[in-house]
């Protein structure tokens, strides 16, 4: 038990599966259920000491998270992911993903309907390996 306070207002929602490939309720099973939680932290927009506080709180509680989502079948949201600093961590997200969702076929649709990329982003492009 760490006892880390958990900062407010925690989000959690309750959905069915999705046919979507992309979405985190993805499943061919229809009769599957999904569970969201959404841990939200607020930053301040005139105080940038508090706004820099709040920001490494994320960074940490984060980190956190993401080293419970292994044994859980968890998954970040691909789309709310903040791409960790350290190295070794943001290879697991990579990696975490790619078990996850089709990263071949994201890359497939990409080249053919996005070639120049201008949908895309830095972090989706590392997340998905379209580097």
């Amino acid at each position: 038990f760490r006892e880390i306070p958990a900062p407010a207002p925690i989000e959690q929602r309750w959905t069915a599966s999705s046919q979507a490939v992309l979405s985190p309720a993805s499943s061919t099973d229809p009769s599957s259920i999904f569970s969201w939680i959404g841990i939200i932290m607020y930053l301040p927009l005139s105080d940038l000491k508090a706004r820099a506080k709040v920001t490494e709180g994320f960074k940490a509680y984060s980190s956190l998270m993401r080293s419970v989502l292994e044994g859980l079948e968890a998954q970040e949201h691909w789309a709310k992911i903040e791409l960790p600093s350290n190295q070794e961590e943001r290879e697991d997200v990579v990696k975490r993903i790619a078990r996850r969702y089709p990263v071949e076929k994201v890359r497939q649709l990409r080249s053919r309907f996005d070639p120049k990329n201008i949908l895309g982003s830095d972090m989706l492009d590392e997340l998905f390996g379209l580097l």
